[in-house]
Parts: structure tokens; C-alpha cells; sequence
């Protein structure tokens, strides 16, 4: 897995572009020293999306993706979801886009970029 407090600049590439789609950071409220881990839920329609991304992930994760179930204008709707490790090159991405618990685009997101590249 390499190193857990960085992440090489392909799979950064990979976190980042779910963070400004549909993935998203949990971290264990009142767990100072807790890691972050990374999410993503889809619907069953965009299965192989999910797969696919967990495929590229899955040496973050130590489980395989689950399907859920969830109520969406009254109708029971089927997903799939998936989760990394809680780890520290998460928690370190986890600061740079929430703020107060919310998820946010950093103003200097082509810089965050750039330098984790060069």
C-alpha cells in the first residue's frame, strides 16, 4: 500500500475527482486522533462505475463494496457503496476540503494539485 500519510500522485488524482463528485470524508466525531476515510455511493445503475473505482482503490479498503437500500421520493432505491481504510494521507485531504464538518471547495485547489505533483 505504500506509504499511509501520502498518497502517489495517481491515486490522489483518483481521491481528489471523487471528492469533487460524488465521494465524500467521514471522520468519527470526538476522535481527535481518528483518520478520515473516503466513501463513495451509487446506485445500481452506475454499478460499474462503483466498481471501477473501487478496483483502483481497493488496496485502501478492507472490504469489499456492500449494497445498501434508501427511500428516495417514496420509492425504495438499491446502491452500492464502498469505503477505505480510516488512514492519514485521508485525514490529510479530509482538512483541506471540509470545513466545520462541511464539505467545500479549497480556493487553491489547482495549487493543492500542482504541488502534490511536482
Amino acid at each position: 500500500m505504500g506509504n499511509p500519510t501520502r498518497l502517489p500522485a495517481y491515486y490522489y488524482g483518483i481521491v481528489v475527482g471523487l471528492i469533487l463528485s460524488d465521494g465524500y470524508y467521514l471522520k468519527k466525531q470526538g476522535k481527535l486522533n481518528w483518520n478520515a476515510q473516503l466513501y463513495l455511493k451509487q446506485s445500481l445503475d452506475h454499478f460499474s462505475y462503483l466498481w471501477f473505482t473501487f478496483s483502483q482503490l481497493s488496496h485502501y479498503c478492507s472490504n469489499y463494496p456492500k449494497i445498501t437500500t434508501g427511500v428516495r421520493s417514496g420509492k425504495k432505491i438499491f446502491g452500492v457503496l464502498f469505503y477505505t481504510r480510516a488512514l492519514p494521507c485521508f485525514t490529510q485531504l479530509y482538512k483541506l476540503f471540509y470545513v466545520d464538518g462541511v464539505k467545500t471547495i479549497p480556493s487553491d485547489i489547482y495549487y493543492l494539485w500542482a504541488s502534490h505533483h511536482l
